[in-house]
């Protein structure tokens, strides 16, 4: 049971920080990239998908919520 609960946790901590990250990336953009008003900035938001940086953020996240549950709910 105590992994179960860890590896839900971890779940959700990747499930919030990807909800979290397409608003601190425009927020970002907003501020970083200022475009006259004739410019289109194109963007595919599935070349995140393809990176290794996002695939590896997503796995310390995971592993950090996994171990903060186990460690909180683990029998002493």
């Amino acid at each position: 049971m105590v992994y179960l609960k860890s590896l839900v946790a971890g779940t959700v901590g990747v499930l919030i920080a990807a909800a979290l990250s397409p608003i601190v990336m425009g927020i970002y953009f907003f501020l970083v990239y200022r475009s006259g008003t004739s410019e289109t900035i194109g963007w595919d938001p599935t070349s995140l998908a393809k990176q290794p940086l996002t695939w590896t953020m997503a796995a310390l996240v995971f592993v950090a919520g996994f171990a903060w549950e186990f460690r909180r709910a683990y029998p002493k």
